[in-house]
């Protein structure tokens, strides 16, 4: 028995040692590897070699959104092979920004700010440092003007802001001021001039922003005081806009350019033309209760047609607006168009607005005739020559 053990015991110690394989050294100095047939196991020692020098990266340029900041990795020891940079905001990485220089946005106004760089080299273990941070200013706007109340400052007139030059452009917030002291709800670019502003200037006040730049406040110049408010006139001065039921009555209204053309439109509150009239000579125009503004250019001063005395015309001169009925009568009229540039329309009333034409035309030939109806209010001519009636 103790023979056998003895036999035993030998076999194990013989078995054992057939199973060993001695330890295999890799072409790498820094790697060792260790293989059992019985449980495959490989060790990889991890280089622990460190950079000799690993300066802090410094960060130059001017620290203000809109520019730019240059990363300086600064001198390290072995050279690396690979240098890799990551700006951050508040500790924590700026997405894509990747690269040496940074231009700062408006999300880092007010923020903290630095980089971190890291080298890399093979055999190397790979190192980071970090910058020192610092805070971003906000940017200034490059221009920055006062703004102007533009308009006339009188009761039921409407006062516009011009904001002026602005660089970049912002984006505004008014506050419209009567004496210096804010008006409710009066935070539009345009304020209109209410009963309780009357011995009062009127100002505005702007307030500029933009992402990433300081706010800008900046206050108009007064208006004059506003006057008084006024009668409405009966009659329209030359040259105006005039606001309905607050500078002038509504009503029929009359006017002789002579050979200066005359311009005038109807506009509602919404600035939508109601009605329209251009040319020489005498116009007519109704400016009805509902209207908001009426503009006249070259027309000279409205009169109302009930104050003037309109007679029958034997001849209708070229050039010119004339009542039907009292100025022309409705028959059959006749022009010699000399040089082809004729234009003449009816209309059904004075307003000027597409609703009431009749009719047009702008005939090249000569002799154009044309009949006027009873129902027609107003005849227009221009171009034509004298017309003369030819029959009823």
């Amino acid at each position: 028995m103790y023979t056998k053990h003895l036999l035993r015991t030998a076999s194990v110690l013989l078995l054992s040692a057939a199973l060993i394989v001695p330890a295999q050294v890799s072409a790498s100095a820094d790697t060792v590897v260790h293989t059992t047939a019985a449980s495959p196991v490989t060790h990889i020692l991890a280089s622990t070699k460190a950079f000799s020098k690993a300066p802090v990266p410094k960060v130059t340029g001017v620290r203000q959104v809109g520019k730019a900041l240059t990363a300086v990795a600064g001198t390290w020891k072995s050279k690396p092979t690979t240098l890799r940079y990551q700006w951050t905001r508040n500790g924590k990485p700026i997405a894509h920004a990747t690269a040496k220089t940074y231009t700062l946005g408006a999300a880092d106004g007010g923020t903290r700010v630095g980089v971190v760089v890291t080298a890399k080299r093979s055999g190397y273990k790979t190192t980071s440092r970090t910058s020192a941070v610092s805070v971003i200013a906000l940017a200034t706007f490059v221009k920055a003007t006062r703004p102007i109340a533009s308009g006339d400052a009188v009761y039921g007139h409407t006062l516009q802001v011009y904001l002026g030059a602005w660089s970049p452009a912002p984006i505004a917030s008014y506050q419209w001021k009567s004496a210096g002291k804010p008006i409710a709800g009066a935070t539009r670019a345009s304020y209109t001039v209410a009963k309780t502003d009357v011995g009062h200037q009127i100002t505005v006040t702007v307030t500029g922003k933009r992402a990433g730049y300081n706010t800008v406040v900046a206050t108009s110049v007064g208006t004059k005081v506003v006057p008084a408010i006024q009668a409405p006139s009966t009659t329209v001065p030359a040259d105006s806009e005039s606001l309905v039921n607050v500078d002038i009555v509504p009503g029929t209204y009359i006017a002789t350019s002579g050979t200066v053309d005359c311009e005038w439109e109807r506009y509602s509150r919404n600035q939508d033309e109601l009605g329209y009239g251009f040319g020489p000579g005498q116009r007519i125009v109704t400016i009805s209760a509902s209207d908001y503004e009426f503009y006249s250019d070259g027309c000279g001063t409205w009169t109302p047609i009930a104050n003037v005395a309109l007679t029958a015309l034997t001849t209708i001169p070229d050039g010119g607006a004339f009542a039907v009925g009292s100025q022309v009568q409705p028959g059959e009229y006749t022009a010699p168009n000399p040089l082809g540039t004729c234009y003449w329309s009816l209309y059904s009333d004075y307003s000027g607005s597409e609703d009431s034409w009749i009719d047009y035309d702008y005939p090249e030939s000569a002799n154009v005739t044309v009949r006027v109806p009873a129902n027609a209010a107003l005849f227009e001519v221009d171009g034509c020559g004298p017309w003369t009636r030819i029959a009823d």
